[in-house]
């Protein structure tokens, strides 16, 4: 454990309990939200790649600038991807 995790569970250590659980209840659905965001993103890298690949048809004949950013619908959700061209 590094000693800066050590120096903030020392201090909720000194809180009341009931705040104590409401950190930890924080910091466990923090881990679990970067959890499921990482699986999400195996699960969805084939598309991410292929999607950054492909301008849309949209911006096809646009001007490219020197970063583009693409909306495109990924399995019923709106992935934002922005790419530095």
């Amino acid at each position: 454990m590094s000693t800066l995790l050590e120096k903030a569970l020392e201090k909720v250590s000194s809180l009341p309990r009931d705040e104590q659980d409401a950190i930890a209840s924080q910091i466990l659905a923090a881990l679990a939200d970067e959890d499921a965001w990482k699986k999400r993103v195996a699960e969805k890298r084939e598309v991410i790649r292929r999607l950054a690949g492909k301008p849309s048809k949209r911006m096809q004949g646009a001007r490219r600038s020197r970063w583009t950013i693409c909306f495109d619908p990924v399995a019923g959700d709106t992935a934002v991807l922005a790419a530095l061209l």
